[in-house]
This record gives C-alpha cells, sequence and structure tokens, in this order.
C-alpha cells in the first residue's frame, strides 16, 4: 500500500504534480501492525498510525487530485511514544485502542459517535501502563491486555458516567500466579467465561472473569508437561470453547484441548 496516488503517461515527459512517495516500500519498511476499524486500513510503522480512505484499503491518499481534504481521504497520527517504546498492538472497538511499551492510547472522533475523519480525529492517553506484545482479548465490551512486564493483566472499559476509559488490574491481589512472565493468551467465553494465560516457564493459568458479575477467579492448571501456546476454538457439537494447547513433554509437542470435563455424576475419567 502507498499514501497518495500516482498516474499520468510519466514517458512522455508531461510533468504532474499529483505525486506523493510512499510511506511503504523495501527501502523505507513495511508496516508493522495492521488491522481494520470503521471501513478504513490501518497501519502502523514506526510509532506512525496510517489510514487509508474509507472503503479503499490501498489507498492512503490525503487528499483529492485539487489538493482538497475529504471526509473519506486517508490521514495519519503520530504518537507522543517514548523512546524505545515500540508499538504492540491496535484493536479496533468503539475507538481504535493502541498500545505501546509506555503508553496505551485512544484514538477517537472529537465528538462522539462519529467517525474518524480527518478534521475529527484526536488521541488520548488511555493508561500509563505499558503494554507487551501479548494479543489483547476483547471481553464484554472491554479490553484485556498484558503489562509490559508481562506480569499484570488490565481489564479496560469505557465509562458512560466519566466518559473515558477506566482502566482495572485483575491481577493486584494475584501477583504469585503470574509469575514466570505471559507469552500467550486465549479467552474461551462459554459455557464459563476464563481467560487463559501461557507462561513463559511452561506453566498455564486461567482466570475465570466476568466483569458484570464482580467475578474474577484466579487458579492453576497443571496439565503435566510445558504449555508452548494456547488458543480458544468453539465447539459446534457441544457448543461450547475449547482449549488447544501444544505441551511439551521429554522433548516431544502434543497438540491437546481442554474439552467439557467429567459429568457431575462420573466416578472416574472414563466416564466424561
Amino acid at each position: 500500500a502507498v499514501i497518495g496516488s500516482i498516474s499520468g503517461e510519466f514517458h512522455a515527459g508531461t510533468a504532474s504534480k499529483i505525486f506523493r512517495l510512499g510511506a511503504f516500500s523495501a527501502a523505507l519498511g513495511w508496516p508493522e501492525i495492521v488491522t481494520l476499524h470503521q471501513q478504513r486500513l490501518v497501519c502502523v510503522k514506526n510509532k506512525v498510525v496510517y489510514f487509508s480512505k474509507t472503503d479503499s484499503y490501498a489507498d492512503f491518499s490525503i487528499s483529492d487530485e485539487g489538493g482538497i481534504v475529504m471526509a473519506d481521504n486517508g490521514f495519519r497520527i503520530e504518537l507522543a511514544v517514548e523512546r524505545g517504546s515500540d508499538v504492540q498492538f491496535a484493536v479496533s472497538m468503539d475507538s481504535l485502542i493502541v498500545g505501546t511499551g509506555s503508553y496505551v492510547y485512544n484514538i477517537r472522533s472529537t465528538t462522539l459517535g462519529e467517525a474518524l475523519t480527518p478534521s475529527n480525529a484526536t488521541y488520548s492517553r488511555l493508561s500509563d501502563k505499558g503494554a507487551s506484545g501479548v494479543q489483547p482479548i476483547a471481553v464484554e465490551n472491554g479490553l484485556i491486555y498484558v503489562d509490559v512486564f508481562r506480569r499484570a493483566v488490565y481489564f479496560s472499559v469505557w465509562s458512560s458516567v466519566y466518559q473515558e476509559y477506566s482502566v482495572d488490574d485483575i491481577t493486584k491481589f494475584s501477583r504469585l500466579t503470574t509469575s514466570g512472565k505471559i507469552k500467550y493468551a486465549a479467552f474461551s467465553q462459554s459455557p464459563v467465561p476464563v481467560l487463559w494465560f501461557a507462561k513463559k516457564d511452561g506453566g498455564l493459568i486461567g482466570c475465570t472473569f466476568s466483569s458484570a458479575e464482580k467475578v474474577v477467579a484466579w487458579f492453576e492448571a497443571d496439565v503435566g508437561g510445558n504449555v508452548v501456546s494456547v488458543c480458544s476454538l468453539p465447539d459446534m457439537d457441544s457448543e461450547r470453547y475449547n482449549l488447544y494447547l501444544v505441551v511439551e513433554r521429554d522433548g516431544t509437542q502434543y497438540l491437546e484441548f481442554i474439552g467439557s470435563g467429567l459429568n457431575e455424576e462420573a466416578e472416574t475419567s472414563a466416564e466424561g
């Protein structure tokens, strides 16, 4: 993708003003993070967030051929990020949430409820708790993300009372549980909402989480090996989410899943 557009017969020697050097190339570098937000392609590179034209994902032109800036034109936002704090994620919610190693930002329109345009786009700090590269998870209209040290887990949600995002540390009283550093996250939303985290030391931890019911319950899960990665996928037959794991035992990696478990009446695992 490029910023701007190139048109005309350049070999004919006719000059053209419709030209702008692209932000992405083999020489200048490619986007580090890509997502979609409000029908725009969003690309992040070197702490700059680029928005494409609406419904035109390969066109980042900031004006039309006459130099007029339209509401659907592309635009860019340069984040005030501290040196060495790279952008870690960009997540589309009601606004665009961008996490860096120093802060988490909220990119939105100046008027609540309006779509982003070149003239109304603004951003502010959502949190001064830096984020890691662990993929954040959308939960109950909020966002779960892991801090830059991979020890604390934060839940951020929009507060209609204060007209801003609130940020709660859901590991405040469970720091021992997250020792060993979090490296992957997954969310099984039914039948019971559980956040799962694989740790660098091979451990697996979970958190039964419901903001609406005010439930935050951490636990450790022993699978008899080192957990390499986790992923949650829906099981259409059992109408639930299963947690899939890559588990290493004695130098061999196994793909396993945690399903429904035992029936309440079962006396042995053979009856599950």
